[in-house]
């Protein structure tokens, strides 16, 4: 279930900048004054903006991150130009407490209320004597990402709520975020990558390569849980760089139940019944050797013998191209037919060739994945 009161940083990214961008105007003669913002954060995402904060459009500008789930602040202006990184923690799914107070010669961050960063600026850096407009922008920034003075993966699957942005009214914000479910969190959530059915994930088959394999015992690996929300999907692909099916598994209904269909080079190879109670989460996995494929999803589980000639254009791909692997669904290609469907629901725990998944390294990812964060089911 979603909340009104939730803001999702991640979906936010998918709309207008102008449209979710606080302005305030500030008197010069008020320069001493301290400036504050603070709100509540969820999120099992290590990397990732949590706000941007900008004056004279851009060219004085603030960003606080997460790197490594620890936070993270860099600052650009005329006077100076730094990076600095501290603190606990915060990528762990509980909700913190942040506050960003900010003074004439310094910068401090509380978590929880309690000090967490401490940057002094000089020499100062205090406001001009003239009316400034101070622009804060929440999971995104306003500046070219080439902009930043150490790269960052900008967009944060993360919650907040109970924000206060610079004692400004945001009641038009409100407004927005309680009409538009696409940019409210879920009220509770748990490990995983959520696909809401609209789009893709794509990694390149080099992040996958492990030198202590050798090339001759060469055998591709998948496993994970999945906990789909609808009777038909793609789960898993792999495509040649020139589009050429080399792998798919999908599952589609059948009478009651869910058929998880596994292809080779186009071919279809295995049929294998999903188990009851799916939509609860189950335990998929897919070895394929030059002997043999096997599935199993649940309790159930399926082998079928393979012919050198049909592992070995999947073989050669992996390692001599950069060959390309699809979680959730494929290019939208005559060549990749119609019989598919976008994948919707939670996959967990998901290694390839026993590597964990990182969707924050993903070649691609559209938008409306949450890389990091499921819906806990109902109790």
């Amino acid at each position: 279930m979603k909340s009104p009161k939730l803001h999702s940083l991640s979906a936010g990214s998918n709309y207008d900048q102008a449209s979710h961008t606080v302005e305030a105007h500030i008197e010069g003669a008020d320069r001493s004054s301290n400036y504050q913002s603070e709100f509540d954060l969820r999120t099992l995402d290590p990397e990732g903006v949590l706000f941007y904060g900008d004056t004279e459009r851009g060219d004085n500008w603030f960003v606080l991150a997460l790197r490594g789930g620890r936070p993270e602040i860099q600052i650009s202006n005329k006077h100076s130009k730094i990076v600095v990184q501290s603190g606990d923690q915060l990528s762990d799914g509980r909700w913190r407490r942040v506050t960003v107070r900010s003074t004439k010669s310094s910068i401090e961050l509380l978590v929880d209320h309690q000090p967490s960063l401490t940057i002094t600026i000089l020499p100062s850096v205090g406001l001009d004597d003239h009316l400034v407009i101070l622009r804060i922008t929440v999971g995104n920034m306003l500046i070219n990402e080439s902009d930043l003075l150490i790269p960052l993966k900008h967009r944060l699957d993360a919650c907040i709520s109970n924000w206060d942005w610079l004692q400004q009214n945001t009641s038009w914000l409100d407004k927005k975020i309680s009409s538009n479910p696409n940019i409210q969190c879920h009220t509770s959530i748990m490990p995983g990558t959520f696909f809401q059915g609209l789009g893709m994930a794509v990694f390149k088959t080099s992040g996958f390569w492990n030198v202590s394999e050798s090339l001759e015992d060469w055998v591709m690996r998948f496993e994970g849980v999945i906990r789909p929300a609808k009777h038909s999907g793609m789960v898993l692909a792999v495509l040649s760089e020139s589009y050429g099916r080399l792998l798919r598994l999908d599952f589609v209904r059948q009478g009651r139940a869910e058929l998880f269909r596994l292809s080779l080079g186009g071919a279809g190879l295995v049929e294998l019944p999903g188990p009851s109670m799916l939509c609860q989460g189950q335990p998929l996995s897919l070895t394929v050797s030059a002997q043999e494929a096997t599935l199993a999803i649940g309790d159930q589980q399926q082998s079928q013998p393979l012919g050198p000639g049909r592992f070995a254009a999947l073989h050669n791909a992996w390692f001599h191209t950069d060959a390309l692997i699809f979680f959730g669904g494929l290019p939208v290609l005559d060549s990749m037919g119609h019989d598919w469907s976008y994948f919707e629901g939670c996959m967990q725990e998901l290694k390839l060739q026993e590597q964990p998944i990182d969707f924050n390294h993903a070649y691609f990812a559209d938008e409306s994945i949450s890389t990091h964060s499921c819906p806990a089911p109902a109790a």
